[in-house]
């Protein structure tokens, strides 16, 4: 009988898949900066005449990450469709990438930190393309219902605690060659980048935190959410009969 790699399997790829959306999603508001902004940023006013594709960047990006974000949520919920979505999107988020980043080195002789979120996105194209492997795939089923609300939450808590601490290494990754002339620019975003960091971590250690208490949170909040539709319904029965 083969052992099934399911969990661990489907743990990974739900961990890869929300490190590299926060690093996407951050990367395009941190590009905000210089898209609509670069002439008053010193010497970064080189980049002023390439305004629109950085634009474009910032929507492909935040477009990118937010469907990461679904697809995510789509693997914890064990989605028929989640698989081949993510392949697709770590594709266009890696491509968009590799551009920017030739883009970047041409116009001002470095990529950071584009070059940081292009190496997570090839790293979970890789680890997606592991998985495909027969000796994996065939014991394995992203299909299948996890047993036990501890299966949804553990994942998902790691996933956020992960992503939490790596958006932490955004500022460091970035600082470099964001010093310019004595000026730290990166510390125009940096509050932003903690407080997301903050609160992703926050998540991450308490959904891990339900699992240790054994509380099912995955009940509670289908219960909650069940007692709300009910509330509406009657309240819209009741409204239909007056």
């Amino acid at each position: 009988m083969k052992k099934d790699f399911t969990s661990p399997v489907k743990g990974l790829l739900i961990t890869a898949l929300a490190v590299v959306s926060i690093f996407t999603l951050t990367g395009g508001i941190g590009t905000t900066c210089v898209a609509w902004n670069a002439a008053n940023l010193g010497p970064f006013a080189v980049m002023v005449p390439y305004a629109p594709f950085y634009k474009s960047m910032v929507v492909v990006n935040i477009l990118v990450g937010l469907a990461l974000f679904i697809i995510t949520y789509a693997f914890v919920r064990s989605e028929k469709w989640a698989y081949n979505a993510a392949l697709i999107t770590l594709f266009i988020g890696g491509g968009s990438g590799l551009v920017k980043m030739y883009m970047s080195q041409t116009i001002r002789g470095g990529t950071a930190p584009t070059n940081v979120r292009v190496y997570f996105t090839l790293a979970a194209l890789v680890i997606f393309l592991i998985v495909r492997l027969p000796f994996i795939w065939n014991r394995i089923d992203l299909a299948k219902k996890p047993e036990g609300e501890s299966s949804y939450v553990i994942p998902t808590g790691v996933a956020f605690l992960v992503g939490g601490i790596s958006q932490l290494a955004i500022t460091l990754f970035a600082m470099p060659s964001h010093i310019v002339e004595g000026v730290n620019y990166v510390n125009y975003l940096a509050p932003q980048f903690y407080a997301i960091s903050g609160i992703l971590m926050a998540v991450g250690a308490g959904l891990l935190l339900t699992v240790k208490l054994k509380l099912n949170l995955d009940a509670r909040i289908a219960s909650v959410v069940k007692s709300i539709y009910n509330v509406f319904v009657s309240s819209k029965e009741a409204k239909e009969f007056k």
